[in-house]
């Protein structure tokens, strides 16, 4: 997992074509607010909700998106949290988890992550950093990658 710098639109769009390639958002509809039996607005594509959520400091989401092709991750998601954060998780091959890790530091200038087994994110950028201060597992502090 790590904490991406901003909430924009592009870079969303950006950190999912680094680690995923080609990639398709795992459900048709993205309803807002999710899970609502009624909700304000229904998107129909990912990117009219990147659009809505980067003009949304403070609205909280999960999206999911799936590899179609060939790369080092199967699975991403992004969370949007109330903080006005944005955090990354990738699921990767157990074999790859550093290496993609480290490079995608230095392209996104993530300043905090880490290696995770099957757990949710955070709720805030707070607890993420302090979950990855704390953490013995291959992580990033301050932009440098501990494994």
């Amino acid at each position: 997992m790590v904490l991406i710098p901003d909430r924009l639109a592009n870079t969303a769009i950006e950190i999912l074509e680094f680690s995923l390639k080609h990639y398709e958002i795992t459900t048709d509809e993205c309803p807002v607010p999710p899970y609502s039996d009624q909700p304000d607005v229904v998107y129909d594509n990912d990117d009219d909700l990147l659009n809505y959520l980067e003009h949304r400091a403070e609205e909280e989401y999960q999206a999911y998106w799936r590899s179609v092709g060939a790369s080092d991750a199967e699975m991403a998601a992004l969370f949007y949290t109330t903080d006005e954060a944005l955090i990354g998780l990738f699921v990767l091959e157990e074999t790859l988890c550093l290496k993609p890790l480290e490079n995608i530091v230095p392209k996104f200038g993530i300043q905090f992550g880490y290696m995770s087994g099957n757990e949710v994110p955070p709720r805030s950028a707070k607890e993420f950093i302090d979950i990855t201060r704390r953490s013995e597992l291959p992580r990033v502090i301050e932009g440098n990658v501990f494994g």
